[in-house]
């Protein structure tokens, strides 16, 4: 190889060479610039997450507090509705209840509804009680009687005598009394040795012990 060719190859080396530098400079400052943009990209995402999340938390906690209040409307709402219809179911079963015991030979002469007492700080309330100078009659009206409202009943009417001294002596009966009776809760307060009184709808009441029931008393 002359001379001549050996400076051309080495121009055209020098030239592939610089051409190849350029190239590899474009390409890094192709990549400075990706990486530029993936920064910025990733800032302005991050910030949009951020304000996202901040947004999402400030929906959130509104949405918890609409969700609150409306549980709390509900609530107040269906309370209100359930004491209502209690005040009805006790409206059907009261006006009768005195004929209807003194039927079953309870002869009980007073009828009181919706009864307050308190002792110790602690409060108990007889939807219905019948009285004479020597017995009481404790009922408790569930529009939806069940196993637990019969339950409850116990535990109230065993208490009946702390909350109400005045009746110490007297023979104390306990009846529960609803529109509808849970399946076994009928049966339940027959063993607990309480009264089931039947409301209808139409005004009507009736005890469905038959009539060899002995009831308990709890005084």
């Amino acid at each position: 190889m002359t001379g001549e060719e050996v400076d051309k190859s080495i121009s055209e080396l020098w030239k592939l060479f610089k051409e190849t530098d350029k190239r590899f400079n474009e390409t890094d400052t192709q990549i400075k610039e990706t990486e530029r943009i993936i920064k910025e990209s990733s800032l302005e995402t991050e910030r949009i997450i951020k304000e996202s999340s901040l947004e999402t938390d400030r929906r959130i906690k509104e949405s918890s507090l609409e969700i609150e209040k409306l549980s709390k409307e509900i609530k107040e709402a269906k309370d209100l509705f359930v004491g209502q219809w209690g005040k009805f179911v006790e409206a059907l079963v009261e006006p009768g209840a005195l004929k209807l015991f003194q039927e079953r030979g309870r002869k009980v002469t007073a009828s009181g509804q919706r009864i307050k007492a308190f002792q110790n700080g602690d409060m108990m309330e007889i939807d219905i009680l019948l009285s004479n100078s020597e017995e009481v009659v404790f009922i408790e009206v569930k529009s939806n009687l069940k196993v637990n409202d019969v339950k409850d009943a116990v535990k109230s009417i065993k208490k009946f005598k702390v909350f109400m001294p005045v009746y110490r002596g007297f023979r104390v009966y306990g009846a529960v009394a609803g529109i509808n009776m849970e399946e076994g809760a009928d049966r339940y307060a027959y063993k607990q040795g309480l009264y089931v009184i039947k409301a209808g709808t139409e005004g009507l009441i009736r005890i469905l012990n038959g009539d060899k029931f002995s009831p308990y008393d709890f005084g």
